[in-house]
């Protein structure tokens, strides 16, 4: 497997395995805060969350990343 840089925040992502990003994890990816986070997972096409063990609400990194590269490429990033 390799390992590659995948965002300014030096998450590292191994190719092949999907992560849940709890709401922390969110945040630190998106560089945002509580409300900010909020607002983003309410957008359309954002990754919607699913609760593993009933109460903890998380997010599928590769559905995140994705929506990510999506912004980028829409909003003329790098």
């Amino acid at each position: 497997m390799t390992e590659k840089q995948t965002n300014p925040n030096e998450e590292i992502k191994v190719e092949g395995i999907r992560r849940c990003l709890r709401k922390s994890d969110l945040e630190n990816i998106l560089g945002v805060k509580r409300t900010t986070r909020q607002r983003i997972t309410r957008l359309p096409g954002f990754s919607k969350s699913f609760k593993l063990g009933g109460t903890c609400e998380v997010w599928d990194s590769e559905e995140v990343y994705q929506w990510l590269e999506t912004q980028k490429a829409e909003h003329g990033g790098n």
